[in-house]
C-alpha cells in the first residue's frame, strides 16, 4: 500500500476541519467575552454617578500647588450638582479656596464631562494639558485621575488671562 487510503485521508480531513471549527469557536467566545465586558462598562458609565477616588485625590492635592477656583455646573442635573459639591468639599479640605459653586444659567455651557478653564499667559493654548503650569496642572491631574466614571476632562486655556483665574465647569455625564 502506497500512501494513505481514502478512509485515512477522509479521517485526516475531518480532524483538520474539526480543529478549524474549534479555533473559530474559541475566537468567537473571546470576542463575545470582550463584547460583554464592554457592555458592562458602558452600563456602569450610564447608570452609576460620577464619584471621586478620595485616596488618589489626597495624593495629588496634598503635594500640588493651591489656588482659588470657581465651580459652575449645569442646572437640572443631579449628577453634576453632586459632583460639583464633592469637588468643592475636597478642594477646600486640601487647602484650595473655592470662591463659589453655582449653576450656569439656563441654556449656558453644557458640554459633557468636566472643563477646566485656565489662564496661561503667553503660552500656546494647544499644548498638552499635562504641561500646564501650577496650580492648573495639579487641578487638571486631580480632575483627570481622581474623578471616576467621567467621560472627559477638557482644558480651555486663555493666553491673556492671569494664571490665578481657574474655573471648573461640570457638565452632564454624557
Amino acid at each position: 500500500m502506497n500512501g494513505p487510503t481514502k478512509l485515512e485521508k477522509a479521517a485526516s480531513d475531518a480532524k483538520a476541519a474539526q480543529q478549524r471549527v474549534e479555533t473559530e469557536l474559541a475566537t468567537a467566545k473571546t470576542r463575545q467575552a470582550e463584547a460583554e465586558r464592554s457592555l458592562l462598562e458602558l452600563q456602569q458609565l450610564l447608570k452609576e454617578p460620577r464619584s471621586i477616588d478620595r485616596d488618589r485625590a489626597k495624593e495629588i492635592l496634598e503635594h500640588g500647588s493651591k489656588a482659588s477656583v470657581d465651580i459652575v455646573r449645569v442646572p437640572h442635573n443631579q449628577d453634576a450638582e453632586n459632583l460639583a459639591n464633592q469637588l468643592g468639599s475636597l478642594l477646600t479640605e486640601h487647602g484650595w479656596k473655592v470662591l463659589s459653586i453655582q449653576q450656569t444659567v439656563a441654556g449656558g455651557y453644557s458640554q459633557p464631562g468636566i472643563t477646566l478653564e485656565v489662564g496661561v499667559e503667553g503660552v500656546d493654548t494647544n499644548r498638552s494639558p499635562e504641561s500646564l503650569p501650577e496650580p492648573a496642572n495639579t487641578l487638571y491631574r486631580f480632575l483627570h485621575e481622581a474623578v471616576k466614571l467621567n467621560p472627559s476632562v477638557r482644558v480651555i486655556a486663555y493666553p491673556k488671562v492671569s494664571q490665578e483665574k481657574l474655573l471648573i465647569s461640570v457638565g452632564p455625564k454624557y
